[in-house]
């Protein structure tokens, strides 16, 4: 790893990192040798009030007779990037341009195609996957506008485009190709104390996603409203409109025929007390409503911050939810009767318990505690086992034939925790132990008992994990 900037404002970075090869059982591969690289190069440009820079990545794999088919022997990634403030600061554009190439076997290439980033084998789609291609080429470009000082006033307007081909999985994170995306942000903030409120921030939101064919997938209006009150309480509220204009979901089928998106309403509001206190409680509702009464929410959630000391704080949280999907997506399956492909959804009922428990001690300047866990309870009942067949429908009964009456259910209870010492021994040196303890369970029970559960929960069998990181500082 080599990091650094120069005098004239070049910052570098580079990292590369090699792999060693894990086999499994039999001899067989099950991490093949790969080396990753980073180059990372910015120079600063007017006086540091601008810059550009590039980045590249690279991955190459030795691939066997056991990694060749699944995975990608090489993959690349390449961009440029800059950006600029003007008018005394308060104004910025920004823009970047990135290219990606994998290569690889015909299958490992295939797969890629039709995985939940790219699903070229949409039956609806203008796409198609190539079982002969060995290789995919995509680009990215973004550019944005963006007024992030100068009176009361605050907006950003961004463009994003991802072409059906763009994958930076190999080395990054990428949720998915073949998208456009428009969103304009704008702001204002009041920050002059009146009888009524010491801050006002409100902000207002519009944007809307598309494939790079135009097929709409996804559309909102928000707005956001934050008000401190003289006592420094805080009171938060938003309400959304989502897809309010038609918009069709190209992934909820796994591959299948693009899904009319439900319109909804969703709400929130929030009272948030003064920081300054040594209980500090938080109170919110949740809800939303949509697809003609077929999906809802209602849910809420509380906290409870406690500070005695600059040495020991302490949180505690709950949150219930309870959740009405009209469509919950199963499965994908070929139909018994006619061979054709199908997917399989129903309408789901779920409750949601979880509660997060906190505690920070420091003991000394060089030696501190932290301890977290969490217990998480959920369970769900579908209704019915249907599919689409009008699936672009406008009313929501026209979409579904249902199937059978009983689809089943899922309960599954978890108890996760983490307990870190760190203790500075000596100037610059550290020493870290940690303690990961979870529990957790899967069934096909439906009925929810948070008593029953959570009983239940301290009897099954734990996973413990115990790590110790040391750190020695060579001053010479």
């Amino acid at each position: 790893k080599i990091t650094g900037r120069t005098v004239g404002g070049l910052s570098l970075g580079l990292l590369n990192a090699t792999t060693e090869r894990m086999v499994g059982s039999e001899g067989r591969t099950i991490e093949p040798l790969t080396n990753y690289a980073v180059l990372r190069l910015q120079q600063d440009v007017t006086e540091g009030k601008g810059g550009i820079g590039m980045m590249v990545t690279a991955v190459n794999r030795s691939l066997d007779q056991w990694t060749e088919p699944w995975l990608r022997s090489e993959a690349y990634t390449g961009g440029i990037d800059g950006r600029q403030r003007f008018h005394d600061g308060n104004y910025e554009a920004t823009f970047s341009l990135s290219g990606s190439h994998v290569r690889g076997s015909r299958s490992s290439i295939l797969d890629l195609q039709s995985d939940g980033v790219h699903r070229y084998q949409r039956p609806d789609g203008v796409l198609h996957p190539d079982s002969a291609r060995t290789s995919l080429n995509g680009m990215a470009q973004r550019v944005s506008v963006s007024k992030f000082g100068g009176g009361i006033t605050r907006f950003q307007l961004v463009y994003q485009r991802f072409t059906p081909g763009y994958e930076t999985n190999d080395l990054g994170f990428q949720a998915r190709a073949d998208e456009q995306m428009l969103r304009w942000w704008n702001a204002f903030q009041l920050n002059q104390p009146t009888t009524y409120y010491r801050r006002l921030l409100i902000n207002m939101n519009a944007g809307g996603k598309w494939s790079t064919a135009g097929l709409p997938t996804n559309n909102s209006v928000n707005t956001n409203w934050h008000m401190q009150l003289p006592s420094q309480w805080w009171l938060h509220a938003n309400i959304t409109m989502q897809n309010a204009v038609s918009a069709y979901d190209d992934r909820v089928t796994r591959g299948g025929a693009a899904l009319r998106s439900p319109r909804d309403l969703r709400y929130g509001f929030s009272v948030e007390g003064d920081a300054r206190m040594v209980l500090v409680p938080v109170l919110e509702i949740a809800g939303r409503k949509g697809d003609e009464g077929h999906s809802s929410y209602l849910g809420t959630y509380g906290a409870l911050d406690f500070r005695s000391a600059s040495r020991f704080s302490a949180s505690v949280s709950a949150s219930w939810g309870h959740t009405r999907s009209g469509a919950q997506w199963l499965r994908n399956e070929t139909s018994a009767s006619n061979g054709v492909p199908r997917s399989l959804f129903s309408p789901l009922e779920q409750t949601t318990v979880s509660s997060n428990l906190r505690v920070n001690y420091t003991a000394t300047s060089t030696l501190s505690l932290q301890i977290w866990g969490q217990p998480y309870i959920t369970s769900g009942e579908y209704q019915q086992l249907m599919e689409p067949v009008n699936p672009r429908a406008a009313h929501y009964s026209d979409r579904w034939r249902v199937l059978s009456e009983d689809a089943g259910g899922f309960r599954f209870r978890e108890w996760r925790s983490n307990v870190v010492l760190r203790w500075e021994y000596r100037p610059a040196s550290t020493l870290f132990l940690v303690w990961q303890h979870g529990r957790s369970a899967y069934d096909d029970e439906t009925d929810f008992s948070v008593g029953r559960d959570l009983q239940q929960l301290f009897g099954l069998p734990p996973d413990n994990t115990f790590l110790l990181k040391v750190s020695y500082w060579f001053n010479p």
